[in-house]
Order: structure tokens, then C-alpha cells, then sequence
């Protein structure tokens, strides 16, 4: 049987049944962005490339009760974690301000809106060079890629790789 663990905050959770961590998604208390990997597949991947749920589709859900066994003792819920620093300096590219204590759920609902008021900006955005980040990610991943990559096109490549090597396991 398919045994998944989960990553929140580089802590690791698991092993949890896909019945198991298709209910914490549906309860809200992890979204679809939550890493996880499939035992045997040693990639982190968002669950819902895993399990086929649209993220988004977590922005309405209620608070349930707590998750199965060693997670009890952390909260799951991530739209009311703090804003990623990430979040942050892309609010920053939009020219939007935000209150201190500003949640993930806050910061993503509002970098939603502004990709769909300001395309301009989001395409700016994408369009700048590939981070420090994705850079290292690629080469871990042992990718080809011009050294002239953008932000877009390294987050595109990286979930290609991610999921063509999820699928050939």
C-alpha cells in the first residue's frame, strides 16, 4: 500500500495512507502546496501533483479537528502560518504593503488578486533571473539550463523534472 509523509517547516510526518492525507487536505488543516513524498520516490512534491487537488480550492476550507497521530502537536493549518519571506518580497514587486503578522492565507489571497489586476507585473515578475534558489535546485536535479534563465522558466522546468520523475517511479 502507497505510504506518503509529509514536510511542513523541514519537519517530517508520516507515513499517513492516501486516505489519510487526502482528509487532512479536504479538513484544511494542510493545503495542497504541503511537500510530500510517496516512499520509494525520495521526491518532495506539492500533495496535489500527488493526489490531483487544485490548492486553491483549499482557500475556503473550515478548520477541522487535529491531525492523525505525531501532527497533532503542530499546526496544520498553513493559511494561518506567518507570510514567507518569499510572499513577502513579491507583495514588495506588486508595490503592496500588509500589516505585521501577516498570514500565508493573507499573503496568498492577495498575491491571487494582484496577478489577476496587474498581469504586467506578474509577467515582470516572472521574467526576472531565476533565484539563488531554483538555480541550486536545478543542479541538484542535475537539469540542463541556459545560465540566462528566468524565474518562470526555472519554477516550470523544476515541476517538470519533479513530476516526470514522480511518474517514471
Amino acid at each position: 500500500m502507497t505510504q506518503i509523509h509529509l514536510k511542513i517547516q523541514d519537519q517530517v510526518f508520516g507515513p499517513y495512507e492516501p486516505s489519510q492525507v487526502d482528509a487532512l487536505l479536504k479538513s484544511g488543516q494542510i493545503s495542497g502546496e504541503t511537500l510530500c513524498c510517496v516512499e520509494g520516490h525520495g521526491l518532495w512534491l506539492p500533495i496535489w501533483k500527488y493526489l490531483g487537488h487544485d490548492p486553491q480550492a483549499q482557500l475556503d476550507s473550515q478548520p477541522a479537528e487535529a491531525a492523525p497521530e505525531e501532527a497533532t502537536d503542530y499546526n496544520l493549518n498553513w493559511r494561518d502560518q506567518p507570510a514567507t519571506e518569499k510572499q513577502k518580497a513579491k507583495l514588495c514587486h506588486f508595490g503592496c504593503s500588509w500589516d505585521e503578522g501577516i498570514t500565508k492565507g493573507q499573503a496568498s489571497d492577495a498575491l491571487t488578486e494582484c496577478s489577476r489586476l496587474y498581469p504586467d507585473l506578474e509577467r515582470d515578475w516572472q521574467n526576472q533571473p531565476a533565484s539563488a534558489e531554483q538555480i541550486g535546485h536545478l543542479k541538484a536535479l542535475e537539469a540542463e539550463f541556459e545560465p540566462s534563465i528566468t524565474h518562470g522558466e526555472a519554477s516550470e522546468l523544476i515541476d517538470e523534472i519533479e513530476i516526470s520523475g514522480s511518474n517514471a517511479s
